[in-house]
């Protein structure tokens, strides 16, 4: 079948119809008249080095038939309404199909929205939703998004870009004319929500008739326009562009420009592959380029390329837009071609401009067109646009918001200081931050976060005309600045979490004042961005320059002899740059990493600043280190580079000291469960559902309460021993003195035998609980110091197989959280590292290992932290072997509640109340048990949901993520012993071994009967205690996954008194 294009639908794509034409009967017009007019270059592959493909316009013609038809036949049935009334919305890579897309929609008479991938999943949710989308269309490479964004909106994939290419369809009719469809709207972009969530702008066929009549607009004698006339090259020829296609920018490139223009052809790049000066430079030794339209950043890196000089002799011109060129870079490009800036917005389109003559960092607007220069300060102006008939032709602010009179850009200039009519851009009005990516950051939001860390006195975000934006923060008084990285870490990511990609913060871009410079403020007390930013010129430079800040991180080195030291080391500098990225080793770091140009150059720059003391390459520069990046993406690739450059070959490697002594009744019960596990098959990806085993116990109802309190929580199902699930649960939160519904309809209460295959559940339970959760938390295990081992084998330890079976079998693959102790790691000084020092302190890190080995000095636990080790070993193991996705939590001493005014009691059976009823009966109370890391309840509770709902990208594929939930500010016991003493009378303070050598000599009958028989419990625990050392635990990984835990506030007298009267 081939695309017969009628008459009437192709005439009007003529010249002679400049300025009334629309898009597809352009195509349809030179696909008839010009058919050997190439529309676009592509490449062939992923790799440039197969070189490009053509697509002529007939080629153009049928792709975008094919996709009518396609939207027609496969989307009928959830298009209601008119075609006008129809709203589809599209998201994918950077190619081709964004231009085919958006002309098939206007021939079926409806209008697309294009969204960013970029943009953080609830804003574009939002602009799906005021948009009044119908249907989402996404390539099939971001199937994973799109079921992130769908909600209820029907998603369908669209065809590959061969496949539309490659097509053969009947012609698609298209009978509207520009004088119906003038004033209609057929794309809509969304503003970058710099200022606050993105907004939607409609763009009619008016609104891009605009681009069409650039070449009618006058000029001063002499002079040349700078608008879309420039790419009418005479012979035609090829511009490169990288701008998203879902910019304003990229509509221009790749759709107007090709059609519009007279003779001009985009070039556009892999969309696998980030754009870089690298990735120019190689396609400028491909293909004869007549114009570069692209970010200042991409251009600032090609112009250092050893060969850009000579391939911008051959450029008409350089354009770029949407932030400041470095004036170096421009002052030595405008010695072989013109540099030019493109300055507008998506609101009111592109603003006449004349090409510079000579002063190319100054706007000239064309004196042809009105540009109203108001003084908003001394010294600045603000560019304001009145609407006027006159200049409708031309004038984008006249189709997309006609009924605004007078339009204030917010933008402001500075007037050349001997030549009138030429303007420099100084800065927003409202500060944003403009980055030289052209992306804007609004600094607001990041700032109010960071402000709310308590450590944190001033915070302010700058980096206008940098690649990323920087972080400068200046610690409360009496603070150190460097040393607050870790703790106020967990709030940048909290802050990252609402920002776009291109503006967030990497821990290497972030920069503590200095108390002889301070910052900058206002009469009212808030920081002055511009000067505050000014004052840390230098140390932002530096930054930049070396690829992190010396406050963030030391140099790291490696023994170039080992592979797999190069391998840990690429790794680690790859996760500095990818905070949160789950990645093996050998996946590529663009595709499967999310790589980008600016994440590609902070890279190469930590891998040079690292290594430049070992001269790894003849070519030190930054760009040599970026093309070993583009070049070698991945993992892998880049640690045998480094490891082959050396020369030196492996090593080999030293024999590990296997020696240790194994506790055979752990290692029997280990081992005999292990192998009833059964094989798991891989993950698939479904919408989220939390199970929660154990909501009844001292932590349960309070994470019930805030699951339920958490928005993204769809639903909880409580899986618990005994009947009368949902009677018992609200008993036990009225004890607590907690207020929980448990009538809310998304709590569901279910019955389990842990001893049982499938937890006692139903076939149908198991589908309808399971299949779909996403999160199963275990945290149903008896606390009891005296139970033997053996003990927990019949019901909890087996539970822990049956829950890695379950959760394997599921659907959804659910994270599986495990509520673990301390205590499973407090011996580790018996088995810590040949060499390690006594005083460090333990790791988050999994115990066990391949071999399911257990550790030295296990048989000086207690069988319940026995237990637990054990669980953690088979989770542990379940992760390697099958990818699951297991957080392990190991909690310390959950005592009451953090508000000493709140109602809600620390009703404790644990050591803790054994030893206040011992020191009140005695009245003797121990001198010191060493610092006090107890968390309050509430905030536990929030700490652990802060990483059991934490996003999966934070999560390493194959390992089990440990987390440690101790107070990160300890304090002495001395604090606690007096406020047992003051809700006592107790007043004899002895060492602690002599307090328990005395109450162990204690004649019967000296303590009350029930006091007794407490002592005859718990002092062989506490005589177990006795010169031991314990060790003091990393919180790091806990801490930054965490926000509850990194800003909590250590503990003081007044709720160490409100806990001791609770158990009065």
């Amino acid at each position: 079948m081939g695309s017969f294009i009628p008459a009437a639908s192709w005439t009007q794509g003529a010249e002679e119809y400049r300025g009334k034409r629309l898009l597809p009967h352009i195509i349809d017009y030179h696909a008839r008249e010009n058919p050997d007019r190439v529309f676009a270059v592509i490449p062939q592959s992923n790799d440039i080095a197969d070189g490009f493909r053509d697509v002529t316009m007939p080629v153009m013609a049928t792709a975008i038939n094919h996709m009518a038809w396609w939207i027609d036949q496969t989307c009928r049935h959830v298009l209601d309404g008119t075609p006008r009334d129809r709203v589809l919305a599209y998201i994918g890579p950077p190619d081709l199909r964004y231009s085919i897309l958006l002309m098939a929609v206007i021939k079926c008479g409806s209008k697309v929205l294009f969204i960013s991938p970029r943009n953080a999943p609830e804003h574009n949710r939002t602009l799906l939703q005021q948009a009044k989308v119908n249907v989402l269309l996404h390539a099939d490479s971001l199937s994973a998004m799109a079921v992130q964004l769908r909600g209820s909106l029907p998603a369908v994939a669209v065809p590959l870009l061969t496949e539309m290419l490659d097509s053969k369809p009947e012609h698609y009719p298209f009978d509207g004319t520009f004088a119906e469809l003038q004033n209609v709207a057929c794309l809509i972009l969304h503003s970058s929500g710099s200022t606050g969530l993105p907004k939607l702008v409609y763009l009619t066929h008016g609104t891009f008739a605009c681009t069409d009549n650039d070449p009618s607009m006058p000029v001063p004698e002499g002079r040349r326009a700078q608008n879309a006339a420039q790419f009418d090259f005479s012979p035609p020829g090829r511009y490169y562009s990288c701008f998203p296609p879902f910019h304003l920018a990229g509509v221009q490139a790749f759709m107007l420009l090709p059609c519009f223009s007279r003779t001009a052809t985009a070039v556009m790049g892999p969309s696998s592959q980030p754009p870089s000066g690298y990735l120019l430079n190689q396609i400028c030794q491909q293909r004869s380029l007549r114009a570069i339209y692209a970010p200042p950043s991409i251009i600032e890196q090609w112009a250092l390329e050893p060969n850009a000089d000579e391939q911008a002799k051959g450029l008409d011109f350089v354009l770029y837009g949407g932030g400041p060129l470095a004036p170096a870079i421009g002052n030595r490009l405008r010695q072989v071609t013109d540099v030019c800036q493109m300055y507008g917005s998506l609101e009111m389109g592109q603003i006449q401009m004349l090409v510079p003559q000579g002063e190319w960092e100054y706007l000239e607007p064309n004196p042809y067109e009105e540009c109203d220069m108001q003084e908003a300060q001394e010294g600045l102006y603000e560019m304001v646009l009145h609407q006027d008939e006159r200049f409708r032709p031309r004038r984008s602010l006249s189709h997309t918001f006609p009924d605004v009179q007078t339009w204030r850009t917010r933008d402001l200039f500075t007037p050349h200081p001997t030549k009138p009519g030429l303007w420099r851009f100084h800065s927003r009005i409202d500060d944003m931050i403009v980055l030289s990516s052209s992306h804007k950051v609004w600094p607001i939001p990041f700032e109010q976060i960071m402000h709310g860390h308590p450590s944190v006195s001033g915070a302010v975000l700058v980096g206008n005309g940098r690649p990323e934006p920087v972080l400068i923060i200046e610690p409360r008084p009496g603070l150190e600045g460097p040393a607050l990285l870790d703790e106020i870490w967990p709030s940048v990511v909290q802050a990252n979490q609402d920002a776009p990609s291109y503006g967030k913060v990497r821990r290497s871009r972030i920069i503590f004042t200095e108390p002889r410079l301070g910052v900058r403020r206002t009469p009212k007390g808030t920081i002055s961005r511009k000067p505050t930013e000014m004052l840390y010129a230098e140390q932002i430079e530096a930054v930049f320059r070396g690829g992190s800040s010396d406050q963030a991180r030391t140099t790291i080195t490696f023994d170039f002899h080992v592979l797999d030291a190069a391998r840990s080391f690429v790794r680690t500098c790859v996760q500095d740059v990818l905070p949160g990225t789950t990645l093996q080793d050998g996946d590529n770091l663009f595709t499967a990493g999310g790589l980008d140009s600016l994440t590609a150059m902070e890279l190469a720059q930590r891998l040079r600043s690292d290594l430049s003391q070992y001269s790894m390459v003849a070519d030190d520069s930054v760009n040599a280190w970026l093309r070993l990046v583009m070049t070698h993406a991945s993992i892998d690739q880049l640690a045998q580079t480094l490891w082959k450059t050396t020369a030196l070959g492996p090593k080999s490697a030293k024999d590990a000291d296997a020696s240790a002594l194994q506790t055979q009744q752990m290692q029997q019960i280990l081992h005999d469960l292990h192998a009833t596990l059964l094989e798991i098959p891989a993950r698939s990806v479904l919408p989220l559902k939390v199970v929660l085993l154990g909501a009844r116990g001292r932590l349960g109802p309070y994470l019930v309460r805030d699951l339920l309190a958490d928005p993204r929580v769809e639903s909880v199902w409580c899986l618990n021993r005994g009947p009368d699930g949902r009677e018992a649960f609200q008993h036990r939160a009225q004890q607590l003195g907690l207020p929980v519904d448990a009538t809310d309809p998304r709590l569901q209460f279910v019955s389990v035998d842990l001893s049982a295959p499938d937890l006692g559940l139903t076939a149908p339970q198991v589908r309808d609980i399971l299949d779909p959760a996403t999160t199963i938390i275990h945290n149903l295990w008896t606390v009891n110091f005296a139970r033997p081992l053996a003990s927990f084998t019949p019901d909890v330890l087996k539970s822990v197989c049956t829950i890695i079976d379950l959760a394997g079998r599921a659907a959804a693959r659910p994270r599986i959280v495990f509520v673990s102790s301390i205590a499973t790691v407090q011996r580790w000084q018996s088995s810590a590292p040949k060499g390690a020092s006594s005083t460090a302190a333990i790791p988050e890190t999994p115990v066990g290992g391949p071999d399911l080995i257990v550790p030295q000095g296990a048989d000086q636990m207690t069988g319940y932290a026995q237990s637990k080790y054990i669980a953690e070993s088979l989770f542990a193991d379940a992760a390697a072997r099958w990818k699951l996705d297991i957080s392990i939590l190991r909690l310390g001493q959950v005592a009451g509640s953090s508000d000493a005014a709140s109602s809600e009691r620390w009703e404790s059976h644990d050591w803790i109340h054994s030893l206040v009823r011992l020191c009140r009966a005695s009245r003797l109370i121990p001198a010191d048990l060493g610092p006090l890391d107890w968390i309050p309840v509430d905030r536990m509770s929030r700490a652990m949901l802060d990483i059991a709902l934490r996003p999966r990208s934070e999560t390493i594929e194959g390992q089990a993520s440990v987390f440690h939930l101790v107070h990160p500010r300890p304090i002495p016991f001395a604090p606690f012993a007096e406020a047992i003493r003051s809700s006592s009378g107790a007043s004899k303070r002895p060492d602690f071994q002599e307090w328990v050598e005395t109450l162990g000599k204690l004649p019967a009958g000296t303590l009350p009967a029930d006091v007794e028989q407490e002592r005859a419990r718990i002092l062989p625990f506490f005589a177990s205690l006795v010169g031991k050392w314990l060790p003091s635990v990393d919180t790091s990984r806990a801490r930054m996954a965490s926000p509850t835990l990194a800003s909590l506030r250590a503990i003081d007298g007044a709720l160490l008194e409100k806990w001791c009267r609770d158990w009065v």
